[in-house]
């Protein structure tokens, strides 16, 4: 989240990335004018888990179905407005992978599944895909290198991942969807 206000605030930055940072399920805010950034967006995360809209939860919430579920739409595909808008395009790469968390993203599940060899298979794919995912998208917005490389792959494990890539604003507004691994082998 850091990393978006400082593409905000300063145009010499070239590219941003966040990895599963989210405040009320956005990777970013928009500044005090309602905008975005200019520079390409990456937003590495885990799929969106959308509450199962049961009756406890109306009860608990004192609301009606409907309320409740047009607050869950909102919540669900208000991230997808906001990167319609980044300026330069962005693409949002989920990594579908069993017991995937926030901390997937960092080399702490490796610590603790050091004893425990399928736990350890699924940190170091996370890991992979984070550095791959990480390494294709500033090749293409540092190195110039085509964008082709952030939706082309050759992975044999592609359900593990999906990714979105939302245009830029002056070309399309509609997200192309890709279920490949946002890299180039």
């Amino acid at each position: 989240m850091a990393a978006a206000l400082a593409c905000q605030l300063d145009a010499r930055l070239k590219a941003c990335l966040n990895e599963d940072g989210a405040i009320s399920n956005l990777p970013f805010e928009r500044n005090q004018m309602g905008q975005t950034m200019s520079q390409p967006f990456m937003y590495l995360t885990r799929p969106y888990n959308r509450p199962v809209d049961s009756d406890s939860l109306i009860h608990e919430l004192k609301t009606t179905r409907e309320e409740l579920k047009t607050l869950l739409d909102f919540i669900q595909f208000r991230p997808d407005s906001l990167l319609r808008d980044v300026g330069s395009g962005a693409w949002r790469v989920s990594i579908r992978l069993p017991g995937m968390s926030h901390m997937g993203f960092s080399d702490e599940p490796l610590i603790l599944a050091a004893e425990e060899p399928e736990k350890m298979r699924l940190a170091l794919r996370a890991l992979e895909i984070t550095n791959r995912s990480t390494l294709a998208f500033f090749d293409y917005a540092l190195r110039g290198q085509g964008v082709s490389s952030l939706g082309a792959s050759h992975i044999a494990d592609s359900a593990a991942v999906s990714v979105e890539r939302f245009a830029p604003r002056h070309r399309r507004s509609k997200p192309l969807t890709s279920k490949f691994l946002p890299l180039a082998y």
